[in-house]
């Protein structure tokens, strides 16, 4: 049975199914382009929120400061959705952002029923997947609401009327990114943050708990620990342990990507807080100016969560530290005790990931490939057909860019070992042949069908595609008929990905594997 197709949406801002967006001219200027979207939705969204405090009464950081973190956590959601199925995530995170005004005033005093319902209303957003695509997406914004209130904790003495308003200023949070998304597409003709929810997870294995339920599992024994142990270590401080522990755990690439990542956030936290110190003993951050150093810590953060995860977490680290101080929280005694907390949140997550029902990450790599061909042949198809490839290809690149999200402990793994094994096909030489498919694809769509020859090519996809479903290496593949550029590239590639498929057969030596053979058919048999 073929697995479930991926629900990515279009990466591209509204209209991508329709006409082609241009691409930026460089990888830098597209980047520029991209974190100016990010800085005009957080000032957009931070000065809606503080109109609002100046109408309820309310101290303007009370409602300004979360407004800020609710629409940087809410700016890689995934653009291009029709507003209408924007309605009920949007008022799920409004819900959501008033009720953790609850659960802040609920924790000092009773700390149990507030880290209760805490981990409940965590697993249950992961829970609802099940029952379709419209539940996922309004259960995905749960985690943002609760994550952006732990960074901008509002420490309110009553829950209401906060509450209420933090739910107004959460509102229009949620829609200016899609707002400026769509006004910049509609002014430059880019498209917009290529946002994307979490990968797919594999399918369930026989007579074992389906990915999403192990996933459920985890997050609830998760949380639970790191309630426990941050309250029970850290006092007031616990904040730190859960959020760690919950960033971390949220990865869905299997277990060698939880360790990485945890690894990757633990040396960014550590340069984080010694940023953080520095920048405190240079400039206070007081008044306004402690907000602009606020925001220009966090844009330099957007900025760089596109270049690299640990410099990202060293600047969101920074940022939340001088928010603290901005919020008269800020004592440099308190800085290792935040390393040892975010330690132990880090610790947890791998812990619980590694040992309680863990996911595979070649399971997860499998099922992302199997997706990733499927939405290749989906292009082929749509071009022999005639009813339009751009919807097809932004698809295909959605779940090339999932492939490519796991794709880092492979690539590791690789490295450490080269030298010994040589000529063996690994896991890694997978994503690499995956992406080497990107440019010739996009190339080959935008020009005329080349007729037989991409027949073949789709004929080998979809051969590829059933080994990866069957657990089995591909015999008898080879290269197809020279027909000029692009779709001698895109061949190229895709032979390359046949031959490195045996990585992910069935679990046998290497050298028992079969590997495909470099003859050159003029026909591939594709089973029925």
């Amino acid at each position: 049975m073929a697995p479930a197709p991926y629900d990515g949406e279009p990466a591209n801002a509204p209209g991508a199914g329709s006409r082609r967006s241009r691409e930026p001219r460089s990888v830098w200027a597209g980047r520029a382009y991209r974190l100016s979207l990010v800085v005009s939705t957080v000032l957009l969204s931070l000065g809606s929120a503080a109109s609002l405090a100046c109408l309820a009464g309310l101290p303007t950081r009370l409602l300004a400061l979360p407004g800020a973190a609710f629409a940087f956590v809410l700016s890689r959601r995934t653009s291009g959705r029709p507003a209408g199925e924007e309605l009920l995530p949007s008022a799920v995170f409004a819900a959501v952002a008033g009720t953790a005004a609850a659960l802040a005033w609920l924790m000092p005093r009773h700390p149990v029923v507030g880290a209760a319902a805490f981990v409940a209303l965590v697993t249950a957003s992961g829970w609802v997947r099940r029952f379709g695509r419209r539940a996922g997406r309004a259960g995905a914004v749960v985690p943002l609401a609760l994550i952006a209130s732990l960074m901008a904790p509002v420490g309110v003495r009553g829950w209401w009327p906060v509450g209420g308003w933090l739910a107004l200023a959460a509102l229009p949070a949620f829609w200016w990114g899609p707002t400026v998304r769509w006004v910049g597409h509609r002014l430059t003709g880019l498209p917009g943050w290529a946002g994307r929810r979490a990968g797919p997870l594999p399918p369930r294995r026989p007579g074992t708990m389906s990915a999403g339920t192990r996933k459920a599992l985890q997050t609830s024994v998760l949380l639970t620990a790191a309630f426990t142990a941050g309250m029970l270590l850290y006092a007031r401080h616990w904040p730190w342990t859960v959020l760690s522990a919950m960033v971390v755990g949220s990865a869905t690439g299997g277990r060698a990507n939880l360790v990485l990542r945890a690894a990757e956030r633990g040396v960014g936290a550590v340069a984080g807080t010694l940023l953080a110190t520095g920048l405190a003993a240079v400039c206070h951050p007081e008044g306004a100016q402690g907000i602009v150093l606020i925001l220009v810590v966090l844009t330099t953060a957007a900025g760089l969560r596109e270049v690299s995860l640990p410099l990202f977490v060293a600047a969101l680290t920074a940022m939340m530290s001088l928010l603290n101080g901005y919020l008269g929280r800020f004592d440099v005694r308190l800085l290792p005790v935040r390393l040892q907390a975010l330690a132990l949140g880090y610790l947890l997550a791998v812990t619980v990931g590694w040992l309680l029902a863990p996911v595979r990450a070649g399971d997860v790599l499998r099922f992302r490939l199997t997706v990733a061909l499927d939405e290749l042949a989906a292009v082929l198809d749509a071009r022999r057909t005639g009813s339009g490839a751009d919807a097809a290809l932004v698809r295909f690149e959605d779940a090339a860019a999932a492939v490519e999200e796991v794709a880092a402990p492979h690539r590791l793994h690789r490295l450490l070992r080269s030298g010994s094994r040589t000529g063996v096909p690994h896991r890694a030489d997978l994503v690499d042949a995956l992406r080497d498919c990107c440019r010739p694809l996009r190339t080959l769509a935008a020009g005329p069908v080349v007729g037989p020859a991409e027949a073949r090519t789709e004929a080998t996809v979809a051969t590829l595609r059933s080994c990866l479903a069957d657990h089995r290496a591909p015999v008898g593949l080879g290269r197809a008929v020279a027909t000029g550029l692009p779709l001698t590239e895109l061949d190229a590639a895709v032979e390359r990905l046949a031959r490195a498929l045996p990585a992910l057969a069935a679990r046998t030596p290497p050298a028992e594997r079969p590997v495909a053979s470099e003859q050159s058919p003029d026909r591939i048999n594709v089973p029925r």
